[in-house]
């Protein structure tokens, strides 16, 4: 990135300001060629990331230039970082190549690569304040890219919802269907998933085999102390009697019992 990008980075600069960064230089020849990351900073006038080059962007260049931006997104990642991240992609909202190479960028990220929610933040932010193709683009995308990581991310699941709910006003209605209708499916299955756990510790808990298998493990320990060791021995021993008397009694309509006679 370019000086003026690491001081907005760094929160030197007002993050919401019109800052371009260009990531291209002018050849001696006047073409534009990839800079050495450190390229002069222009405003909007200024050309974007991904130039020309004999008139024809260079979208394998774009594409590079992106993903290796995005190595500054880590979960630690401040406001000025998405804001910066934001602002390049935005350099291509009104190409359908260049944003269309954003797009599959980030798609990449969150569906392949399984990156994490800071992703999917990014990309509400670049959809809600670069605009442009970006909604349009990720239309068709964004329910595959929402799903993958609500999947994969449960303990974070409100605040990837939170995002969802913002989006009433960008995407079809149709679009925001199908993201809340497999939500629901991952929800119902998680609490069926949940609710056998559940039912599993508590059959588990009230089954002696399952407390005298943890007295005994307990008792193995080298650091009880005579009293302790003395109540698990005694537990473990009423257990075990506990299960032979079970083992031992007498199932229904087998041996004495009320109007039979042993002879």
């Amino acid at each position: 990135l370019c000086d003026r990008a690491k001081l907005a980075l760094s929160g030197s600069l007002n993050p919401g300001r019109a800052v371009r960064c260009r990531m291209w230089q002018t050849a001696p020849d006047g073409g534009m060629h990839p800079g050495a990351g450190a390229g002069p900073a222009v405003g909007y006038g200024g050309p974007p990331m991904g130039a020309p080059q004999n008139g024809s962007p260079n979208l394998t260049e774009i594409g590079r230039a992106y993903s290796e931006a995005l190595k500054l997104l880590t979960n630690q990642a401040e406001k000025p970082v998405y804001n910066m991240l934001s602002m390049l992609a935005g350099e291509q909202k009104s190409s359908v190549e260049g944003a269309s190479v954003i797009a599959d960028v980030l798609f990449r990220k969150l569906v392949h690569e399984k990156a994490g929610l800071p992703f999917l933040w990014l990309v509400d932010s670049i959809i809600k304040n670069e605009r442009g193709l970006f909604p349009k683009l990720f239309e068709s995308r964004i329910a595959q890219m929402f799903l993958t990581l609500y999947k994969a991310d449960s303990h974070r699941r409100p605040k990837i919802l939170h995002v969802r709910r913002s989006w009433d006003r960008i995407f079809t209605p149709e679009t925001l269907q199908t993201i809340d209708a497999e939500v629901a499916k991952i929800n119902a299955h998680q609490t069926k998933v949940e609710s056998r756990a559940l039912r599993k510790a508590a059959a588990a808990a009230n089954d002696p085999r399952h407390a005298l298998a943890a007295a005994e493990a307990e008792l193995t320990s080298n650091r009880l102390d005579p009293r302790r060791r003395k109540e698990l021995v005694d537990t473990v021993n009423e257990l075990k009697r506990q299960q032979q008397g079970h083992r031992h009694q007498p199932m229904p309509g087998h041996g004495p019992g009320p109007g039979v006679v042993s002879s």
